[in-house]
């Protein structure tokens, strides 16, 4: 069955976060703790809808009705949500629970600032059963598309430094790298204390805004 590569629609950002949830267990389970699946589901999708639009610069990957990856990419100018919302959005963990998702999420949650006039490809996630057909690939290259369209001249990613498949995935696309950066507690916690910062101009091949799409 082919897949289907396209934006996510108004109210399936739940969609996208479960793949996200699922892709980065290791990562939930020390923000949340032994948490039912639902509800870190429920907090992660509660963030999302945080936002003025929720399923902005995501792009899913469907095997017919299923989801099975998902990319998505932010900007600079995107606003933060309201506080008031935030701490709302992390109810269902109490308040003990809220206060070491914020702190832990302070010193582990390791993100690249893009140029003003450029996009955060992030959250890269893809159902272990479909890794390795080029799904993450297509899923980039529509991002690209997406936020060259949208005025945008660039994209940053960032890459763990012992994830070799990504650093991969990145070179076959066309980015370089520009900068490392370093995270001694997520090093300590996690094992990945080191990554590195990519960063491709739109409309330089692969991908961009004038590359065919692979799916």
């Amino acid at each position: 069955m082919s897949v289907q590569i396209a934006p996510a629609q108004p109210g399936e950002e739940e969609v996208a976060e479960r793949l996200v949830l699922e892709s980065f267990p290791q990562l939930f389970t020390l923000l949340m703790g032994s948490r039912s699946t639902a509800t870190k589901l429920a907090v992660l999708t509660n963030l999302r809808r945080c936002r003025q639009d929720p399923t902005a610069g995501i792009v899913l990957a469907r095997v017919g009705a299923d989801a099975v990856g998902v990319v998505a990419y932010e900007t600079p100018a995107e606003p933060s949500a309201p506080l008031r919302s935030r701490v709302t959005a992390l109810r269902p963990l109490g308040v003990l629970g809220a206060l070491r998702f914020i702190v832990l999420g302070r010193l582990i949650i390791t993100v690249a600032t893009p140029p003003e006039h450029g996009v955060y490809m992030r959250n890269a996630a893809i159902d272990p059963a479909h890794r390795g057909g080029g799904i993450a690939y297509a899923l980039v290259i529509e991002g690209e598309r997406m936020a060259a369209r949208a005025g945008y001249q660039s994209s940053t990613v960032l890459v763990a430094a012992p994830n070799v498949p990504s650093h991969r995935l990145v070179a076959k696309l066309g980015y370089t790298e520009v900068d490392r950066i370093r995270r001694w507690w997520r090093g300590v916690l996690l094992g990945e204390g080191t990554f590195v910062v990519y960063r491709k101009a739109f409309g330089d091949a692969p991908g961009g805004q004038d590359e065919e799409g692979s799916q």
